[in-house]
């Protein structure tokens, strides 16, 4: 009885709120007046004109009359009704820059738009959802969800959504500084926005457009754009496009280093701004010319534009200081009234449900009332039994299903420790002191009889001694890199490499080494080629392929080098002509637990970690490694690397 009351004052309400708002007065009262004759359908399309007229006024306000049309919808329990009516609410609190709410109200108003099935309004609540996720800062979800209603779109046919949703999707991408995939989009929207013949929407698509230009200092293409965007603002007369047109030529033309002509320009806009009052504009155009007054040392001007920059800026931000206070304020009230409404709601019910139950029961109260306490009290209690035994049975199953967890982790842990610990010993055992000694003997023996040498078996000797320490410092390398990697104490710090770049200086560092062994390096490489990866892990995995590829390979042979890039990803190949790998030694070539150790066509000898540390590293960089080889036939290593930030789609 008590919702019928408030239902049927809602049009009083209306207009004890319009009295004090600064709308259309004339207007509102005459929309008010309709409202207590009017049906359903005719309140809530009332309700929704009202709103616009106090839209740029009292946002507070307008808050009201969508709780006010959503109180009827749910009265009516008509869904499309309520669908619209949350998602009215939801661009309010958009608009208040309450991101978290209106996230809150699109999904509710998504959730009733599917039950309907209505596709058009399931695509544009994943709109205005995506503004909310961007604004928010969940762009990813703002991404997908643009991606969503542009498809729905599609399916519709609806071209203007199209653009709408291609143009959200390009300031996304603006907003990451991903100028390449904004461009995509908004190169999209052109021929789709010339059927439609939307030229506000053009001309917005133009001067975003032009900034990519002006950020790339392509500033002819910038000027062509802007040209073409002020004929369609003037044949169309839109004054505040017309302003921003002349912002963006001043903007062009000062970075083009043309100040004359970009104060002009900036002067014009200045001028058309404050003529209709557009505060932003105003705002950018007078910090531009303070800093190219501040810049030919007209420091007064400059100063001058500066102070009514940070009034206007003060003046907006308390504007919507109290704007955001007032919406605050109506927001909190209407949720205590809510509140109020389902307690009241609680209360009629249980008072209804107590006199129906006093009624039934009059005559046999007593003897039901013994009957069933004696019932529920065993019930509770054998209730409570179960639960309590389930829950303890649970407990002790969980308890025991972390216990093995636990264990088998330490197990593994333990047999790798195990492994770690073997392959170091027998490298310190066998890989290091062999090198150590053979250094040590050419040392003392150069020592001990260099007063009768000869200079040719000095350098012979000493020759002996650099390329054993040289292999001892490579082979100390790759341990340390090896143990940090098996402690876990490597960091990758990934970003977008130059996959050539890198080849061409790892192939610079090994040429010497090649050269004295006659070997040919031959490279054939993508300069353009990108990977995501770390630059020094990955120069490190590929310097050890191609260590490998020059110690196994003979004489006068070849080692050929490729980059290419391949559907989002980048691939390096290193191919010798050298002695190849059996095929029961490929498959222990990546494993710690087994050492194997072959010495070089030049005796060159090794601890096996080369091989070990490029796949680890490769892995670490979320890519793989391939090989393919036979004996005497040489062998392949094909590494491929992701060509982009995998966590971003």
């Amino acid at each position: 009885m008590k919702l019928k009351i408030k239902y049927l004052l809602i049009p009083g309400i209306l207009i004890f709120h319009t009295f004090y708002t600064n709308g259309n007065p004339v207007q509102s009262d005459s929309i008010l007046k309709l409202l207590s004759s009017a049906d359903d359908s005719i309140k809530i399309e009332l309700l929704s004109q009202l709103t616009g007229e106090y839209k740029s006024s009292s946002l507070e306000k307008c808050l009201e009359y969508e709780k006010q049309s959503l109180f009827i919808a749910e009265l009516a329990n008509r869904t499309d009704w309520m669908a619209k009516a949350y998602l009215r609410i939801g661009k309010l609190y958009h608009n208040t820059e309450m991101y978290p709410e209106a996230i809150n109200e699109y999904i509710k108003s998504q959730s009733l738009a599917e039950q309907i099935k209505d596709s058009v309004l399931i695509g544009y609540i994943y709109h205005e959802l995506g503004k909310s996720y961007l604004n928010n800062g969940q762009a990813q979800k703002g991404l997908s969800s643009f991606k969503q209603a542009n498809q729905l779109a599609k399916l519709s046919k609806d071209t203007l959504s199209q653009i709408l949703n291609h143009i959200s999707i390009a300031e996304l991408f603006l907003s990451q500084d991903n100028y390449d995939e904004a461009q995509i989009y908004l190169n999209q929207c052109i021929p789709c926005i010339q059927d439609v013949s939307n030229y506000k929407y053009y001309i917005k698509i133009l001067l975003y457009i032009t900034e990519i230009k002006i950020m790339e200092k392509d500033f002819t293409a910038a000027r062509q754009n802007l040209t073409k965007a002020s004929v369609l603002a003037q044949e169309s007369g839109l004054n505040y496009e017309t302003a921003n047109i002349l912002y963006h030529l001043g903007l062009n033309f000062t970075r083009e280093e043309n100040v004359s002509l970009g104060m002009q320009h900036f002067n014009l806009a200045l001028e058309h701004a404050n003529k209709y009052h557009f505060t932003d504009l105003i705002i950018n155009t007078e910090q531009e010319l303070s800093m190219l007054l501040e810049n030919k040392g007209n420091f007064a001007e400059a100063l001058s534009y500066q102070k009514h920059v940070y009034r206007l800026k003060d003046s907006l931000r308390i504007y919507h200081r109290d704007q955001k206070m007032s919406f605050l304020d109506m927001k909190y009230d209407s949720e205590k009234k809510e509140k109020d409404i389902a307690l009241l709601k609680t209360e009629d019910a249980i008072q209804n449900a107590s006199l129906s139950k006093q009624k039934r029961l009059r005559f046999y109260f007593l003897f039901v009332c013994l009957t069933l306490l004696v019932g529920a009290g065993f019930s509770i209690r054998a209730y409570y039994i179960k639960q309590r035994m389930t829950s303890i049975l649970n407990q002790k199953k969980k308890l025991l299903e972390k216990t093995q967890e636990d264990l088998l982790k330490a197990e593994e842990n333990l047999k790798n420790l195990a492994d770690t610990k073997n392959k170091l010993f027998s490298i310190m055992a066998h890989d290091l002191i062999n090198p150590f000694n053979a250094l040590l003997g050419f040392a003392s023996l150069l020592e001990e009889e260099s007063n009768h040498l000869n200079k040719k078996e000095i350098k012979e000797y000493s020759s002996v001694i650099y390329q054993t320490a040289n292999n001892l410092y490579s082979l100390l390398e790759n341990l340390l890199q090896w143990s940090q990697s098996q402690t876990g104490k490597i960091i990758t710090r990934k970003k977008m490499i130059n996959v050539s770049k890198l080849v061409q200086s790892v192939e610079n560092l090994f040429q010497v080494m090649a050269n004295n062994k006659e070997i040919s390096i031959y490279s054939s490489v993508d300069k353009n080629c990108l990977a995501f990866a770390d630059y020094d892990l990955l120069s490190s995995a590929v310097r050890n392929l191609v260590q490998n590829a020059i110690k196994f390979s003979p004489s006068g042979s070849k080692i050929h080098l490729s980059v290419s890039c391949k559907k989002g990803k980048a691939i390096l190949i290193i191919a010798d002509e050298g002695i190849g790998i059996r095929k029961e030694d490929q498959e222990k070539l990546f494993r710690p637990d087994k050492h194997l150790s072959t010495r070089g066509t030049s005796n060159e000898t090794g601890a096996g970690l080369g091989l070990i540390i490029a796949q680890e590293f490769i892995l670490l960089n979320e890519g793989h490694i391939d090989l393919e080889s036979s004996p005497g036939e040489g062998t392949t290593f094909t590494v491929t690397l992701p060509g982009k930030d995998k966590s971003i789609k």
